[in-house]
């Protein structure tokens, strides 16, 4: 654990990145980005842990997602940029039946940029949380999101317009590639354009998610049929014989040499 004498730091507007260890606390039921805090001390711990009941009591949304019970993950500090930007990929996975476990990975999906250009997590920007967190509900406030609207044709020819004019179409719709949302195949393209490893291709990223999924799903099988079981009896209804869907929208991140995490 960090010192909590580290919270007497300066805040200068120095770029250095701060050598302290730095968690991201999430509340345990949060959505869109809300409540979440990067912290480097036990004094910034306590400070959230503080704010999140006190907001608890003011508010029945913040009780309803648990901002006073917090959950306490290692933040990645060299994640892979997209033009200086930190930038996730969310991903769709279909559940289809819990016993015996399947599921489908849609092979495409949404990478979400941040607004404000990536600086490694120190003092005096912690709380820059449109550098720090992709979230919509967070970076969409911002003057310089750039919404994901369509885009007319370009009738420029040659490989070198092509590339700068480059569109992802989605059943017939062009969708703007520099949006702060845009498809992962076009994120994946980008990366290999500004440089990253020859071998980050679609084929390798997503057997690369697969992997991921089918070892997250299998860690948490045992869980999701004894709270999905749990639930119908409390509802008082027979469980239905398999199958039955659900589906979850899943946050992958990566540091800079692509080894992911969620």
């Amino acid at each position: 654990a960090a010192d909590s004498s580290s919270s007497s730091s300066s805040s200068s507007s120095s770029s250095k990145p701060s050598k302290l260890p730095t968690y991201i606390l999430k509340p345990l039921k949060g959505s869109c980005g809300g409540g979440i805090q990067l912290v480097q001390n036990w004094g910034q711990v306590d400070e959230a842990m503080a704010e999140g009941k006190l907001a608890e009591k003011k508010n029945w949304l913040a009780k309803m997602r648990g901002y006073g019970s917090l959950m306490a993950q290692e933040y990645i500090a060299a994640p892979a940029l997209l033009d200086g930007y930190k930038f996730d990929c969310r991903l769709y996975v279909v559940l289809r039946r819990l016993d015996p476990l399947l599921a489908y990975v849609l092979h495409e999906g949404m990478g979400r940029v941040c607004v404000e250009k990536y600086s490694a997590p120190a003092p005096e920007n912690l709380a820059n949380i449109c550098s720090h967190l992709t979230n919509y509900a967070l970076n969409k406030m911002s003057d310089k999101f750039v919404q994901g609207k369509e885009k007319k044709k370009t009738t420029e020819a040659g490989d070198n317009a092509q590339k700068q004019t480059k569109e992802a179409a989605v059943g017939g719709v062009e969708l703007d590639p520099h949006a702060n949302k845009r498809l992962i195949s076009v994120v994946i393209q980008q990366l290999r354009e500004q440089g990253y490893s020859s071998q980050l291709t679609e084929q390798t990223f997503w057997r690369r998610v697969d992997e991921m999924v089918a070892k997250t799903l299998l860690a948490l099988q045992p869980r999701l049929k004894k709270a999905f079981s749990e639930a119908l009896e409390e509802a008082k209804r027979p469980i239905p014989p398999p199958p039955h869907t659900i589906i979850y929208p899943t946050h992958v991140g990566a540091n800079d040499d692509f080894k992911g995490g969620a």
